[in-house]
């Protein structure tokens, strides 16, 4: 039975998708590639620079379409990087997640067969005391939070790094603690793939 597998996010999902390139060149690209040879049809929605009020303003013609089967949405780094910045039009955690729970309400009236899973924002640094990562850790909760509330999967990608950069120095991860070179897709991948295949395949 054909799948759509449809990601919906910020850069990081988008991994520097072009018309010529729907894909991207990051873990959304990874993962088509590994299931290139099966039912699943693989869709990137991801767009640089997103919010979560992005994303309630462009759900209707970024996934609606697609009726995707399966919904991978990772979001937040942006909300926290401009709320800790406080640059104009950011919002606080507590809006973000109100936003967000928004979000999945109309995606699961208007999609009733679509399985939503969650992916936490993440800084790729091993300073716990610095500050973005501080604020950054609270949008991780608020998506943890909202995931056990609603009873949908999550995935912990602070964690991932966090464990990865008890070994390896972040900067072969990312130089900038949030884009990360294409070993950071590939810990993405493999752990996105981890979390999807029991439910696209069993």
């Amino acid at each position: 039975m054909d799948r759509t597998l449809l990601f919906f996010g910020d850069s990081i999902t988008a991994g520097s998708r072009t018309d010529a390139a729907p894909l991207g060149i990051g873990f959304v690209k990874l993962l088509a590639d590994k299931y290139k040879q099966t039912s699943v049809k693989v869709i990137n929605s991801g767009v640089n620079g997103c919010t979560i009020q992005d994303l309630l303003a462009r759900y209707q013609q970024d996934v609606i379409p697609f009726q995707p089967d399966l919904m991978v949405i990772m979001i937040g780094i942006n909300d926290a990087f401009n709320a800790y910045h406080q640059l104009p039009g950011s919002t606080n955690c507590t809006s973000f997640e109100a936003d967000y729970k928004q979000l999945i309400d109309l995606l699961l009236k208007q999609l009733p067969h679509c399985k939503l899973i969650l992916v936490t924002p993440y800084l790729i640094t091993a300073d716990h005391a610095d500050g973005l990562y501080q604020a950054m850790a609270q949008y991780v909760d608020a998506v943890e939070e909202l995931a056990k509330y609603l009873n949908l999967p999550v995935l912990n990608t602070q964690h991932i790094f966090d464990t990865v950069l008890n070994l390896t120095p972040g900067r072969q991860l990312a130089d900038d603690k949030i884009h990360p070179y294409p070993a950071g897709h590939a810990l993405l991948a493999a752990a996105i793939h981890k979390l999807l295949k029991t439910l696209l395949f069993d």
